[in-house]
């Protein structure tokens, strides 16, 4: 597996290696669900007044960024919630480009069939 950026961050709140750990982990098995290129990727955790706002952007390879944002009165929720729709978006992401390569592969193979007749 390729190495990549890491940085977990807390604004204003002292994270623990519990915390980090477990975003981590969460997101080293999404990058491996999908197989997605990542080089990097920043969680930031906030808190205002009584909830908590965690905030995960992920770079991958040919300068494409995802951002996404949870928040919930649990620190770990909120971290659910931002990963749960960032890999949404990845999901959909491959899927698109899975959808041009094979629209590429039948428009090649028909015009092929096509210069034969």
């Amino acid at each position: 597996m390729t190495t990549f950026s890491v940085h977990i961050v807390g604004k204003n709140v002292d994270l623990g290696t519990t915390f980090k750990n477990n975003c981590k982990v969460r997101i080293l098995k999404i990058f491996k669900k999908y197989s997605a290129n990542t080089i990097s990727y920043k969680t930031t955790l906030e808190k205002n007044n009584n909830k908590f706002k965690v905030s995960l952007k992920v770079n991958l390879v040919n300068k494409i960024q995802f951002e996404t944002i949870g928040r919930a009165k649990n620190a770990n929720r909120a971290l659910d919630i931002a990963v749960y729709l960032i890999s949404k978006r990845i999901r959909r992401y491959l899927r698109k480009i899975k959808k041009r390569k094979i629209g590429r592969i039948n428009n090649t193979k028909s015009a092929i069939f096509l210069n034969t007749e």
